[in-house]
């Protein structure tokens, strides 16, 4: 959704995952009379239905479900309240994203090559605690992540997969490179740096809205000291930067 006065890149687009209840076929058809039809809320599910069947195509299921689901995100943002209160058209365009060079797949296709799998504890029967990583792909995987942002990344790319030939051979160059025997220097003073650090997001909204704690000063403080201090580490070392693309946008980023 974009404002048609505000000019926007694919850059600038921000991705907000719903909920998959929110594209069940069934309540997008009852988001659709009560949106469309204005129909009250005590008619039926088959009024409904058969209300919207004259403007809309109710056998396009994909396109019933994307437009409840958009309706659901703007109920859930109060967009609709917006528009009301306005008086005037607040969303002026729709612009498809493309999700091209991602490959979805879906929860079969992770329990049969284990890319997860969760363990459960017995203290969630009572509503305590949460469920643990199993043996997966992805805890052998993350074993090796340095700190927790390493690791949500990782899953990140476990779940949405790159289909993008140029971004997975630059991976591949990377690790290739990470592992040859003149690295072993680098790779061990990055992660004496990179482990201390921790994920300043929360950090950083607390200074954004002027609300910081003490401590928050103290994680900031740190954060950039090991940041140069990885940056220096990374300088000494141009033949890698030659080799890895994202050391080079680590130096230039961190300069």
């Amino acid at each position: 959704l974009m404002d048609g006065d505000v000019a926007t890149t694919e850059d600038s687009l921000k991705v907000f995952v719903s909920k998959s209840a929110d594209f069940s076929y069934i309540n997008a058809v009852n988001s659709l009379g009560l949106s469309c039809l204005k129909m009250g809320r005590d008619s039926t599910s088959q009024q409904r239905k058969l209300a919207l069947e004259g403007l809309i195509d109710l056998s396009q299921t994909e396109a019933v479900r994307a437009a409840g689901g958009l309706l659901n995100f703007m109920s859930r943002h109060r967009i609709n309240a917006e528009l009301d209160e306005i008086g005037m058209p607040l969303v002026t365009k729709v612009r498809s994203f493309s999700f091209d060079s991602t490959l979805f797949v879906d929860q079969q296709t992770h329990k049969a090559l284990q890319l997860f799998d969760e363990e459960r504890h017995p203290s969630q029967i009572k509503g305590r605690g949460r469920a643990k990583e199993g043996l997966s792909l992805f805890a052998l995987c993350s074993s090796y992540c340095a700190f927790a942002g390493g690791k949500a990344k990782m899953k990140e790319w476990f779940l949405k997969p790159s289909r993008n030939d140029l971004e997975i051979s630059t991976r591949a160059s990377a690790i290739e490179a990470f592992l040859a025997a003149n690295a072993q220097e680098l790779n061990q003073e990055m992660l004496n740096n990179i482990r201390p650090l921790r994920d300043i997001s929360r950090t950083l909204a607390r200074f954004s809205t002027f609300q910081p704690k003490l401590a928050d000063h103290r994680i900031l403080y740190n954060f950039a000291c090991h940041v140069q201090q990885i940056h220096r580490a990374i300088s000494a070392f141009p033949h890698l930067m030659r080799k890895v693309p994202i050391l080079r946008d680590i130096c230039r980023h961190t300069e």
